[in-house]
């Protein structure tokens, strides 16, 4: 805004009034006088003075106590201002910008905030959403961050995989901006590489990523299968075959894990006969034990065994099985 602004020749001067003790507020605000408490050795001008003609951007102002308010509001209708421990008042002229993460409305109803410095402050409201409701923005605060920390830390980490972003988009960001700002300023510094890698993305997002991606399947699984299949294919780039024998193996695996290895049980799951999961646990080279389920092949206990030469050929002696 000030940049934009016909004072962006003039000074910007911002501060955090939520990060000041309650006494040194004024001093900061509007300077003070030789002498005004111990240690003032010498005048000192405030931030009213030194952003004369220009803007004062009040961050966190719904912290400011009673006192304070009702000088901001003196300022705000003379404009003028006194330096604590002074009694000249001195003319300013300076645009005040005023943010806070408070509902200052409730603040007022509740008696903790002048009714007559809301007014007086609220001439052009912007309320702006937090983070997870303008997810559009994240690309852009991303590119912005990257370059920022680039030039501080003489780094060229430039290229965010599609994986990364999609991480950062769905996070809901709790710390809003600074949280995500935190984020890229650690990854450019650990970079080994110009690529903010996913191992560079903090576990909380990716944690949050994983649990989102588990609650969709469980929502869509069809679409989850398909997602995956997707991904295999053009991974590996199989035929049909390929992939049939893949989900297959994964089918037979699952239901033999869940019956407990029960064979009988694991093929009506699969809807087909003993004979034929027989025959392709052999083909798979699958390995199973009553009562664990799927284990090595060639596991003691485990694997389908064919009967001695004396035994007719179709006869099959199974170990573990039922």
């Amino acid at each position: 805004i000030h940049a934009h602004s016909n004072r962006a020749q003039r000074p910007l001067g911002t501060v955090n009034v939520a990060s000041l003790a309650p006494g040194l507020i004024e001093s900061e605000l509007f300077g003070h006088g030789r002498g005004a408490f111990t240690g003032a050795d010498r005048d000192r001008k405030g931030l009213f003075e030194i952003a004369e003609r220009g803007t004062l951007f009040l961050d966190e102002i719904g912290e400011i106590g009673p006192d304070t308010q009702a000088r901001l509001l003196r300022v705000l209708q003379e404009r003028t201002i006194t330096r604590v421990g002074e009694h000249t008042t001195r003319p300013v002229d300076v645009r005040i910008i005023a943010s806070t993460h408070r509902d200052l409305l409730c603040e007022v109803r509740a008696g903790r905030f002048r009714e007559d410095l809301y007014y007086r402050l609220n001439v052009v409201s912007l309320q702006l959403p937090p983070l997870r409701e303008r997810r559009e923005d994240i690309p852009l605060l991303v590119n912005h961050f990257l370059q920022k920390f680039n030039r501080e830390n003489f780094k060229a980490v430039d290229e965010v995989p599609r994986s990364v972003l999609d991480m950062l988009v769905a996070y809901p960001w709790p710390g809003n901006v600074r949280e995500l700002e935190n984020c890229v300023h650690k990854a450019v510094v650990l970079a080994p590489s110009t690529v903010f890698v996913e191992e560079l993305v903090p576990p909380t997002v990716r944690t949050y990523a994983e649990s989102e991606r588990r609650a969709s399947d469980a929502e869509h699984p069809e679409e989850a299968l398909r997602a995956a299949l997707h991904d295999y294919a053009k991974a590996i780039a199989p035929g049909i075959a390929g992939v049939v024998a893949v989900i297959e193996r994964a089918l037979i695996s699952h239901a033999l894990d869940r019956t407990g290895g029960v064979k009988l049980r694991a093929a009506t799951l699969l809807g087909i006969n003993r004979v034929t999961l027989d025959r392709k646990l052999e083909h798979y080279r699958i390995g199973v034990r009553r009562g664990s389920g799927v284990v090595a092949y060639g596991t003691p206990a485990c694997s389908v065994l064919r009967a001695p030469s004396s035994v007719d050929s179709t006869t099959m002696i199974e170990v573990g099985g039922v």
